[in-house]
């Protein structure tokens, strides 16, 4: 079973959102992805964040409702994960 990190490290402000927010990680990391969930578990979005500390996401296609993320190093590490609110 692989060890999760402390979600302390990653923020989400704001949430919930309506056009956009923004994902700020503390800490470092090495060319992490951030993958969006829908509740059925279906992939609905990912980002890549290399060596940014700050990233926008925008809200594009999802429709109002929660959603799950899951960030991952180098494909295999999950360093955090945890939940979202589209208004």
């Amino acid at each position: 079973i692989p060890t999760i990190t402390n979600n302390q490290n990653i923020t989400i402000i704001p949430n919930p959102f309506t056009d956009q927010t923004t994902l700020i990680l503390q800490g470092i990391y090495h060319n992490p992805t951030l993958f969006i969930y829908n509740l059925l578990g279906q992939e609905v979005q990912s980002i890549q964040v290399g060596t940014n500390k700050q990233i926008t996401i925008q809200r594009n296609q999802l429709s109002s409702g929660m959603y799950f993320y899951k960030l991952i190093e180098d494909n295999k590490e999950v360093l955090g994960i945890g939940k979202m609110i589209v208004e």
